[in-house]
């Protein structure tokens, strides 16, 4: 499968793939080791039309691989935003 860039997928690491359609592509893994891939940034720059992220279960529930709470999670989530917005085309959402 190639990005709508028509760059091959190949550059992406197996596990961090879920599924692939005609599409897109869905991605799983830890945040930090995706979004701040250089190669993941660099194959998908502007080609992403939503960034879906989890509501801030980790503020509620307490996970068994533990959480942030409060103004870490903040401030946790709000290290992405450069990311987001160079994974992201123009028209696009977050």
């Amino acid at each position: 499968m190639i990005t709508r860039t028509n760059r091959p997928l190949s550059s992406l690491r197996p596990r961090t793939t879920a599924y692939r359609t005609p599409l897109g592509i869905c991605l799983r893994g830890k945040a930090e080791e995706i979004l701040q891939s250089p190669k993941i940034a660099s194959d998908l720059k502007h080609t992403v039309d939503l960034i879906f992220t989890s509501p801030p279960f980790p503020l509620n529930r307490k996970n068994k691989y533990g959480n942030l709470k409060g103004k870490a999670y903040i401030d946790w989530l709000a290290e992405f935003a450069d990311t987001f917005k160079l994974l992201l085309k123009p028209l696009s959402n977050f």
